[in-house]
C-alpha cells in the first residue's frame, strides 16, 4: 500500500510566470493604446494665407486676413461662436470699405469744387473774353451755347462739371461771335446773366438737388 494519499485533491495549478521582452518596435503610446487610454489628438493644422485660393484680380489683405486666420486657427472656439466672429469681422471690414469710399467721394467733391473755382477765375482773366469785357462776353457765350449745343450736350458738359473750363467756354464764345457776324442775333441788347446761369444754364440753382 502506497504511502501517498490518492484521495487528496491535486495541487492547485500555478500561474505561469510573465514572459516576453519589454523591447518592441511598436510604439503603443503613439497608437493611442498605452495603458488602455487613447493618445492625445494630433494638433490641428495651422492655416496660412497660402492655403486659400482668391478670385482673379484679388489680393490677400494682411489686416483683415490676420483677423480671419486668428479665428479659424483657434481650435478652442465652438463652431457657432466661430461663425459669429467671422460675420462680425466681415461687417467690420465692410464698414471700413464704405467709410473709405465716402472719404474718397468727399475728397473728390472738394477737388472738383476747387477746380471749378480756378477755371472760373481763369475765364474772368482770359485775354480773349475776360478782363474788362468779361460781362459782355457772357452774353456772347450764352448765344453760342444756345445755338450750337443741344440741351443734351449742355447737360453732359455740366454733369462732367466742364461748364467753366476755359477751352469749352472759349469754343462757345467764338461760336457766339460768328453768329453775331452772320446776323444771327436780332432784337436789342442782350440781358446779362450771372456766371452760374451762363455756365450752368437757367436751372443752375437746382444743380445737385
Amino acid at each position: 500500500m502506497s504511502g501517498k494519499n490518492e484521495d487528496a485533491a491535486p495541487e492547485a495549478a500555478k500561474t505561469p510566470p510573465e514572459t516576453g521582452s519589454l523591447l518592441t518596435t511598436e510604439n503603443k503610446a503613439e497608437a493611442g493604446e498605452a495603458d488602455g487610454v487613447q493618445g492625445a489628438k494630433t494638433p490641428a493644422e495651422v492655416l496660412g494665407s497660402g492655403d486659400f485660393t482668391l478670385p482673379d484680380g484679388s489680393s490677400w489683405d494682411e489686416g483683415a486676413g490676420k483677423g480671419f486666420l486668428d479665428i479659424v486657427n483657434d481650435s478652442n472656439v465652438p463652431r457657432k461662436e466661430m461663425a459669429q466672429k467671422l460675420i462680425s469681422l466681415y461687417m467690420e471690414e465692410q464698414g471700413k470699405t464704405l467709410a473709405g469710399m465716402k472719404a474718397a467721394e468727399d475728397e473728390y467733391a472738394r477737388l472738383k469744387e476747387r477746380q471749378n473755382a480756378e477755371w472760373l477765375e481763369a475765364c474772368k482773366k482770359d485775354p480773349e473774353f475776360g478782363g474788362a469785357k468779361y460781362d459782355a462776353s457772357k452774353a456772347v457765350i450764352e448765344r453760342g451755347c444756345a445755338r450750337l449745343a443741344t440741351p443734351g450736350a449742355v447737360e453732359v458738359l455740366n454733369s462732367l462739371e466742364l461748364g467753366t473750363h476755359p477751352e469749352i467756354v472759349r469754343m462757345f464764345y467764338r461760336a457766339g461771335l460768328l453768329l453775331a457776324e452772320d446776323g444771327g442775333v436780332k432784337g436789342g441788347a442782350p440781358v446779362l446773366k450771372s456766371d452760374e446761369e451762363v455756365f450752368y444754364g437757367k436751372d443752375w440753382s437746382k444743380k445737385g438737388e
